[in-house]
């Protein structure tokens, strides 16, 4: 179930950016050699910020799904936060 939301949210994020590359012509710009072959793309700054938040989206979601996979222990925050506390007073 996980996995399949996780794929649904990798999908959802690579159709997004397709459609960001659907920009007009003169929005991007390319540098190529003298053979015509593109070495690399110029894009405004707007959107190559919007990049950026969507490459940092789907690095949380592997982190998460990376997290979720490793089938640990987990207990509750407050819990976590009782135990740290009575470690560091030297109760255990």
């Amino acid at each position: 179930m996980i996995f399949l939301l996780s794929l649904t949210i990798y999908l959802y994020i690579i159709i997004r950016a397709l459609n960001f590359f659907k920009m007009k012509t003169n929005q991007a710009h390319f540098v190529t050699d003298e053979r015509g072959k593109k070495l690399s793309v110029i894009v405004p700054i707007n959107a190559y910020a919007k990049m950026q938040e969507q490459i940092e989206e789907l690095e949380d979601i592997k982190l998460y799904d990376a997290v979720k996979a490793r089938k640990e222990e987990r207990m509750e925050l407050n819990e976590y936060l009782k135990q740290r506390k009575s470690k560091k007073n030297g109760k255990v």
